[in-house]
C-alpha cells in the first residue's frame, strides 16, 4: 500500500509487485543481506509514503507537515514510473549480489494494467543520478531548507545490520551532529 499525489489529492493505491533476480554471488550471507535490503526499502520506506512529482514542492510540505512520508520522483507519478524507480533502486541496493533482471508492476488505481521493466531497456528519467540509483538506505534527496535541525543519524546499512563486511554496526558511522552558535542564527 502507498498513495500517489495527483491532482491536488492522495490518491491510496494497493501494488503488486514482482521481481526476477539473478544471483551473483556465492556467499549465502550476502544473498541474504541483499534480499533484506530490498524488503526493506518495499516495506520500510516505500510502504504507507506518497509518491510525489518533484515540481510539486508545496504539496511535498503540506504531506510532510501532515505527517506523511512523500518519495520524490522525477516525473509524474504513474505506475510506469514507479516501476522504473523501483527497478532502479532494488537494483542499486543490492549492489550486484544479485541484479534484478525483470521487474514487474500493477495497481488497483491503474487497472492491474501489467508494466515491465527489464535490464535490457531505458530508465527513463532514472538514468540521471539521484536517490533511486543509489545503494544507500534512503529513498528522499534529503534537500529540506529552513533551520530545521534534525539530531537523528542517516540511516546506513550498517546502522540496520545490512552492511557486507561487518555485522556489527559502528557507532561514530552515520551520525551527524549539526551546532549553531546564537548569534548566527539572526
Amino acid at each position: 500500500m502507498a498513495a500517489s499525489y495527483h491532482n491536488d489529492k492522495v490518491l491510496m493505491n494497493s501494488y503488486t509487485v514482482r521481481c526476477e533476480m539473478m544471483t551473483n554471488t556465492r556467499s549465502s550471507r550476502e544473498q541474504n543481506i541483499a534480499l533484506e535490503r530490498l524488503k526493506y526499502i518495499l516495506y520500510m520506506q516505500m510502504q504507507n509514503s506518497v509518491f510525489v512529482d518533484h515540481k510539486e514542492k508545496v504539496a511535498t510540505k503540506r504531506l510532510e507537515v501532515a505527517g506523511f512520508r512523500p518519495i520524490i520522483v522525477p516525473a509524474p507519478p504513474v505506475d510506469q514510473i514507479i516501476g522504473m524507480m523501483l527497478y532502479s533502486k532494488l537494483d542499486a541496493v543490492m549492489e550486484d549480489r544479485i541484479n534484478v533482471t525483470q521487474l514487474r508492476l500493477n495497481s488497483l488505481l491503474g487497472e492491474n494494467m501489467i508494466y515491465f521493466q527489464k535490464e535490457s531497456e531505458t530508465l527513463g528519467p532514472f538514468q540521471q543520478k539521484g536517490w533511486w540509483n543509489s545503494p544507500d538506505p534512503v529513498c528522499s534527496d534529503n534537500k529540506s531548507g529552513g533551520k530545521v535541525v534534525s539530531i537523528r543519524g542517516t540511516t546506513t546499512w550498517q546502522l540496520l545490520e545490512l552492511d557486507w563486511d561487518d555485522p556489527k554496526p559502528d557507532p561514530q558511522k552515520g551520525n551527524t551532529v549539526v551546532a549553531f552558535r546564537k548569534d548566527e542564527d539572526k
